[in-house]
C-alpha cells in the first residue's frame, strides 16, 4: 500500500500567540509492484512510486477549508502554497519543504495530494477539461474530477495503455488544526486504477502450445474513473450497460513445462456481475484440442461473486492446465501492495 504521512507544524512559540500557515511535512512509502520498478529515465512502470522530472517529483496538493475554497496548493498558484528548500536525491531519499500561508488556527482544512497525475492523463469536471490541477477554485469541483482518457491513452483492447506507466496516485483526508496552527494528518496515496491479470500456468509436466488464444471479460472496462476517492468509487454513470468489455486475443502462446505466462491490463474501478469467456486451441502430439469456457462466473475461493474493483486492488484470473489436460480456473482479487521504499520530504 502507498502511504503518504503528512505532518501540518506550524512555528513553535513561547507565547499563546496563534500563528497562521505552517510547513508540511511529507513522507511517502513507496517502491517496487509486482512488475517493474523506476528505469533509468525516472519512468514508474506501474504506480509503484513518484515520477520525478530533473529532480522535482510530480506531486499536487490542494487545501480546501470549511467554505470549500481551495485556500492552498503546490505548486503555487497564488493560494498560498509556496516551495521553501530543494528537491535532491535520485532514486530516495527526496527531501523538500513546503510552505503554507493562510491557513488559520483551530480550523479544520480537507487536504487533496495527487501524483503521477500532471499532464498525464485528461481529466475533467462535468464536461469541461481540466488542465492543470491547480486552476481548481472549489472542493466541489476536486471532488467531481474524472478521467478523460483519449485513444492515444489506451491500448489495442481499450484499456489504459503501457504510455500510462505513471499510474495517477489521488488521496483526501481532514485536518483540524490547533490554536497554534498546528496539525497532523495520515493519508493512504493510491493508484487510482485497478490492475487485471490472466495467468496460464503449465502443470502438465511437459511444454505447452496454445493457439488462437482469447479472453473476455465482461462489464471490466469502465470508460473513466474518480480522480479523488469516493465512497463508491466508480462514477455515477456506471452501469452494466455502458461498461465496456476487456477482450485479448493471441495467436499463439508457448508455455514451458511448470511455468507461467501471463497478461496485464489497467483498468478503472467498476461495479457489476463479472464473467469470462476464455477459450484456446491447445496443441497435443500434432493434434488439437479445442478448448472453449463461456460465460464463467468470477467468483472467489468460497464460490462468491467478485463484484466490485476497487482502485488499487489487483484481480488475477488463473487457468490452469494440469495433467491429462484438466482445465480449472481460480478468481482472486486483493490489494495491489508495494515493497516498501522511503521517499522523505522534509
Amino acid at each position: 500500500m502507498l502511504i503518504w504521512l503528512l505532518t501540518l507544524l506550524g512555528a513553535v512559540s513561547c507565547t499563546s500567540v496563534e500563528t497562521s500557515g505552517g510547513s508540511l511535512r511529507i513522507v511517502f512509502e513507496t517502491g517496487d509492484v509486482q512488475t517493474k520498478a523506476a528505469g533509468p529515465d525516472g519512468i514508474v512502470e506501474d504506480g509503484g512510486g513518484i515520477y520525478i522530472n530533473e529532480g522535482v517529483p510530480d506531486v499536487v496538493i490542494l487545501i480546501s477549508n470549511a467554505d470549500n475554497e481551495i485556500v492552498a496548493t503546490y505548486p503555487s498558484s497564488g493560494r498560498g502554497g509556496i516551495l521553501t528548500g530543494s528537491v535532491e536525491g535520485t532514486p530516495a531519499p527526496l527531501q523538500a519543504s513546503i510552505s503554507f500561508t493562510g491557513l488559520t488556527g483551530s480550523a479544520t482544512y480537507t487536504v487533496y495530494a495527487f501524483a503521477n497525475a500532471q499532464g498525464l492523463w485528461t481529466m475533467k469536471c462535468g464536461e469541461d477539461p481540466v488542465r492543470n490541477l491547480t486552476d481548481l477554485t472549489s472542493a466541489a469541483r476536486v471532488e467531481a474530477l474524472q478521467f478523460q482518457p483519449t485513444a492515444g491513452d489506451k491500448d489495442a483492447y481499450g484499456c489504459l495503455a503501457v504510455k500510462a506507466s505513471r499510474l495517477p496516485l489521488s488521496a483526501k483526508g481532514a485536518v483540524t488544526l490547533t490554536s497554534l496552527g498546528n496539525g497532523e494528518i495520515s493519508l493512504q496515496l493510491q493508484r487510482c486504477v485497478a490492475k487485471v491479470t490472466a495467468v496460464f500456468e503449465n502443470q502438465c509436466g511437459e511444454d505447452l502450445l496454445l493457439q488462437n488464444f482469447s479472453n473476455k471479460f465482461y462489464h471490466m472496462c469502465p470508460e473513466t474513473g474518480n480522480v479523488v476517492p469516493h465512497e463508491a468509487d466508480y462514477p455515477v454513470n456506471h452501469g452494466d450497460s455502458n461498461d465496456g468489455d476487456l477482450s485479448a486475443t493471441e495467436a499463439e502462446l508457448s508455455i514451458e513445462a511448470d511455468e507461467m505466462v501471463s497478461q496485464s491490463w489497467y483498468v478503472f474501478p467498476s461495479l457489476g456481475y463479472y464473467t469470462c469467456d476464455i477459450s484456446f486451441d491447445l496443441v497435443d502430439d500434432g493434434n488439437t484440442v479445442f478448448c472453449n469456457y463461456t460465460d464463467l462466473p468470477v467468483l472467489d475461493d468460497h464460490g462468491r461473486d467478485i463484484s466490485y474493483l476497487a482502485r488499487n486492488q489487483h484481480l488475477t484470473i488463473i487457468t490452469r492446465i494440469s495433467r491429462g489436460r484438466t482445465v480449472s480456473f481460480n478468481f482472486e482479487v486483493a490489494d495491489w501492495d508495494s515493497k516498501t521504499e522511503t521517499v522523505t520530504f522534509n
